[in-house]
């Protein structure tokens, strides 16, 4: 049985260009019943999520894998309206925060 989506007080406002904030994103995924911001991931994953939002919808984290001990790269992430996270592109696919930053940007002007 499907489940109705849940209403957040933390979607985005339809035509007011999408997420005003990071923390928006954050507190919109949680209110919805996901998981991409929780602790474990982020433990998991020694992962970072960075304030830059771009767009409205897109935003860098960086990981590493503790397993294998290998430097953090990052990553472009996009915040859907109804509170879903996806990649954007490769996971990992930039060797810094710049070069993910001026990515990221290159897609709001597509």
């Amino acid at each position: 049985m499907e489940t109705e989506p849940r209403e957040s007080v933390y979607a985005p406002k339809p035509n007011h260009g999408g997420y005003l904030s990071v923390e928006q994103i954050k507190n919109h995924n949680k209110d919805v019943g996901h998981e991409f911001f929780s602790r474990g991931a982020y433990l998991f994953f020694n992962s970072v999520v960075y304030d830059d939002l771009i767009g409205g919808e897109f935003f860098i984290t960086s990981e590493q894998d503790g397993y294998l001990d290998l430097p953090k790269m990052f990553t472009i992430r996009q915040a859907r309206a109804d509170g879903t996270i996806v990649t954007v592109g490769e996971f990992q696919a930039y060797k810094t925060k710049a070069q993910a930053l001026k990515a990221a940007k290159k897609l709001v002007l597509q």
